[in-house]
C-alpha cells in the first residue's frame, strides 16, 4: 500500500460531454485506439471526483479535449470548474494551439488570462497507412518553419507543451525540443506504444533514448490501458515504466490517469496498483517525485 506520505498530482486527465465535446459521439461505438466510448461519454467533475475519492490525490491537470468553438472556450470553462469547487480541480490547465495559425501569440495570451492555464498541447501523432492513429491532419507540424516559430513563442511566454506522437516521429520531435532548450516538454503516455511490433519498439527504445538526453524533456507515466496493455499484468507494466525511467530518471518522470481515455479498459484503483508495483523498489522521496512532485514543478502547480 501507499505510505500516507505520499500525496498524488494525476498530471492527466479530461472532462467532457457530447454536448460540449461533440466529437465523443463519434467515438461511442468506435473509431479510438483505446476502443469504443459508451460507458465514458459523460465525464465531468463530479465522475473524476468519484474515481479518485480512494486515493491522496489532491491536485490534477486538464489535458485539452477539442471543446467545441473557440480553444479558449475550454480554458475558461475549466477555470470555472476550478473556481466552484473547494479543492481548486483542475489546478492545472493545458489547452489547444494551433501554433501554425498567424494570430497564435494573441491565441496564447488569451489561455494566459486564466490562471490556472498552464502549457498547450496540439496532437501531433500521424500514421500515414494507420487513420486511427492519426489526431494530426498531416506529419509535417514538427518540421515545418511556420508551426517551429509558433511553438517557440512557448519560451517567451514561459508555457509548457505536452507532445503526443507515435515512435515514428521521435526523430523529428527531438531536433525541436533541442532547439528550444527552455522550453519543458513531456512526452505523453510512455510514447505512445499503439503498436508493439520488433521494429516499433527499436524505435520507441532508441527515441526515447535520444529525448531523454535532453535536460527539458519530461515523460508522462500514463496511458498503458489506452494501449491494451492489462493492467492487472502487473510484471510487463513494470518492466515499461522501468525502463523509461531508466532513461529520463525518478526527477523526469510524473504519473497520469489519462482518465476517462484509459476507464475503457482500467478502474483508477488498477492504474495507482501498477503504478505502486512498478515503483515499489524506489526510495520514498523517488515515490513522491514521480507521484507529484515532479508535475507540481513542471506545471507550476
Amino acid at each position: 500500500m501507499l505510505s500516507k506520505e505520499i500525496v498524488i498530482t494525476d498530471s492527466h486527465h479530461h472532462l467532457w460531454t457530447p454536448d460540449t465535446h461533440s466529437w465523443v459521439k463519434d467515438v461511442k461505438d468506435s473509431g479510438h485506439p483505446a476502443g469504443p466510448f459508451k460507458s465514458i461519454q459523460n465525464y465531468l467533475l463530479p465522475e473524476f471526483l468519484a474515481d479518485i475519492e480512494p486515493f491522496n490525490i489532491t491536485k490534477s491537470v486538464h489535458l485539452q479535449c477539442f471543446m467545441d468553438g473557440d480553444p479558449i472556450n475550454e480554458t475558461k470553462s475549466l477555470q470555472t470548474i476550478a473556481d466552484s469547487n473547494p479543492k481548486g480541480f483542475p489546478h492545472g490547465i493545458v489547452s489547444h494551439c494551433d501554433l501554425t495559425s498567424p494570430d497564435v501569440s494573441q491565441v496564447l495570451i488569451n489561455h494566459m488570462k486564466y490562471p490556472n492555464f498552464r502549457g498547450t498541447r496540439q496532437l501531433l501523432n500521424f500514421h500515414p497507412d494507420k487513420k486511427i492513429f492519426c489526431e494530426a491532419k498531416h506529419d509535417n507540424y514538427l518540421t515545418d518553419v511556420t508551426w517551429q516559430q509558433g511553438y517557440s513563442l512557448l519560451a517567451e511566454h514561459k508555457l509548457t507543451f505536452d507532445m503526443h506522437i507515435l515512435p515514428r516521429q521521435y526523430l523529428q520531435a527531438y531536433d525541436v525540443i533541442k532547439a528550444n532548450p527552455t522550453i519543458n516538454v513531456v512526452i505523453n503516455h510512455c510514447g505512445v506504444m499503439y503498436e508493439r511490433d520488433e521494429a516499433t519498439m527499436k524505435l520507441w527504445r532508441d527515441g526515447l533514448a535520444m529525448l531523454a538526453s535532453l535536460p527539458n524533456c519530461f515523460m508522462k507515466l500514463s496511458g498503458l490501458a489506452m494501449v491494451h496493455i492489462n493492467p492487472d499484468d502487473l510484471v510487463p507494466i513494470k518492466s515499461i515504466v522501468q525502463e523509461l525511467i531508466g532513461l529520463f530518471g525518478t526527477d523526469r518522470c510524473m504519473y497520469g490517469s489519462n482518465f476517462p481515455v484509459d476507464k475503457v479498459n482500467a478502474t483508477y484503483q488498477q492504474l495507482i496498483k501498477a503504478m505502486e508495483f512498478s515503483i515499489a523498489d524506489y526510495t520514498l522521496e523517488e515515490k513522491k517525485n514521480i507521484f507529484a512532485n515532479n508535475a507540481n514543478t513542471f506545471y507550476r502547480l
